[in-house]
């Protein structure tokens, strides 16, 4: 049977509780969108900042020459900054298509709220949560890292990438730790959705 007229999805979908947890994945989505989002555009202009006055912030010339210069024929600042932190192996191809995916999939949410509260056939992909969480531990360690060999209180200090964990990374897994369980469709073959956890053993976080 269809979920759309099954009334026993539907009104799995429509419980408090579903609805709840539809809301609370959606805005994680969403709040993920906005950390990667900041660890692309805003951090990689940041990292060409040399200085700032009462009126303006200064930025080296390789902002121009390595970013700005992307931009244009379709190409964002976002683009631009993606293919800058690919060029610094912060990022890889693959990554990129990843990107697209989950930028779709925030506008979609963003834009068609309502049919992820109502729809059963509709929910907020965990998978593509989990995949986003790996993106937003991989900008926080390359960002991290920099810090880590610029910062003086770090001399003679060994810092591994793996040992960096940023806020925006902290703050993300325990919103997730609350969202990865069964909501929705999730429910029509009996299975769990996997935690962050059990998926980061498993290597597929992305």
């Amino acid at each position: 049977m269809e979920p759309l007229r099954d009334p026993s999805v539907l009104e799995f979908k429509l419980l408090p509780e579903s609805v709840a947890l539809s809301l609370m994945r959606a805005a994680t989505m969403l709040t993920g969108w906005e950390f990667i989002h900041s660890n692309i555009v805003r951090a990689v202009k940041d990292f060409f900042m040399v200085g700032f006055d009462k009126e303006e912030y200064h930025y080296d010339d390789g902002y121009e020459r390595d970013v700005l210069s992307k931009v244009g024929n379709g190409s964002t600042i976002f683009d631009a900054s993606t293919a800058w932190l690919v060029e610094m192996e912060a990022l890889t191809q693959d990554d990129v298509s990843l990107l697209r995916e989950i930028r779709a999939h925030r506008n979609d949410i963003a834009h068609e709220m309502a049919k992820y509260l109502v729809d059963p056939g509709q929910d907020v992909s965990v998978d593509l949560l989990l995949r986003a969480r790996g993106i937003i531990q991989r900008l926080g360690q390359f960002w991290g890292q920099i810090d880590v060999d610029t910062n003086p209180r770090f001399d003679d200090q060994d810092v591994a990438p793996e040992d960096i964990h940023s806020g925006q990374l902290l703050l993300f897994d325990y919103v997730l730790s609350l969202v990865t369980v069964p909501s929705g469709a999730d429910q029509e073959d009996g299975q769990e959705s996997p935690g962050w956890r059990d998926v980061l053993k498993s290597g597929n976080s992305g």
